[in-house]
């Protein structure tokens, strides 16, 4: 039951479906994220992958509602899944999402799912709750153009920062002037900022939403984007306040997996 147990206390770094699918309201603070990234044997990831679809097919047989949604993004033969939760009171009751299922049509195709996936050879290589920060955040036009952004993503980019003992007051206010200069400097990709609560605390991960890599490393990158707003000078100037603040950094690109996801509807209609 590998893949349950993933589900239900899996901990990555942003929500984007889950605000893709209330772009239309306020996006709440915070909003938690458990995260879960697994290594797959590179022979065994069709089979992998074919079984998380069934597990999709499985979810909507059962009809489960928008709050029991997941999401998938992969590198190589890594695939982190995206959960967002609504409270730490979930955990009140972690076999919620498995009962969903029951004496519905979905159930026996999970099991199958289920049974395949312990099958295949796979390691959990990090597992984490996040809580998404409005103020570490940065949203590029108006909520229709961030939701176009995010329906459109094909990869995201993931930063993560481990935050120097005793400057996370710091840490803090500098990335909150770098959302401003984002916006000063018209950058065109939506960031979200991920405090991480458990598994790896003492950590920040800011996920930008990328179109495509051909412009996200071209001509909207952020070198040219801040070439192009003469503020080369600001933005050395941040990064010389910035870096006294962390001890380390790492940067992946993720592949947006949308065949592997399911967001179903809200249990309630909201006005």
């Amino acid at each position: 039951m590998k893949f349950l147990s993933a589900l239900l206390i899996a901990a990555l770094a942003l929500p984007v479906a889950a605000l893709a699918q209330e772009a239309e309201h306020e996006m709440k603070d915070p909003s938690l994220v458990q995260v879960m990234t697994w290594e797959v044997a590179p022979d065994q990831t069709d089979e992998w992958e074919a079984a998380i679809v069934q597990i999709v097919e499985a979810a909507q047989a059962a009809n489960l509602t928008h709050e029991y949604g997941w999401t998938f993004y992969s590198k190589n033969n890594d695939y982190t899944l995206i959960y967002p939760i609504a409270s730490f009171g979930y955990f009140d009751d972690p076999m919620q999402w498995i009962r969903q299922f029951e004496g519905t049509e979905g159930n026996e195709q999970l099991q199958a799912a289920m049974a395949s996936i312990n099958a295949i050879d796979h390691r959990v290589l990090n597992e984490q709750i996040s809580v998404h920060k409005m103020d570490w955040s940065y949203m590029p036009g108006d909520m229709a153009d961030f939701q176009q952004k995010i329906e459109n993503h094909t990869y995201v980019e993931v930063l993560e920062f481990s935050i120097r003992p005793g400057k996370n007051e710091e840490f803090s206010g500098i990335v909150k002037e770098y959302m401003t200069f984002f916006k000063e400097i018209g950058y065109p990709y939506p960031i979200m900022g991920h405090e991480m609560k458990f598994g790896q605390s003492g950590r920040a991960a800011f996920v930008t939403v990328i179109d495509n890599l051909s412009d996200f490393y071209g001509a909207n990158s952020f070198q040219e984007t801040v070439a192009n707003a003469n503020a080369t000078e600001r933005m050395q100037e941040l990064w010389a306040k910035f870096t006294p603040t962390i001890d380390d950094w790492d940067q992946t690109i993720m592949r947006h997996r949308p065949e592997l996801q399911y967001w179903g509807e809200p249990a309630l209609a909201t006005n």
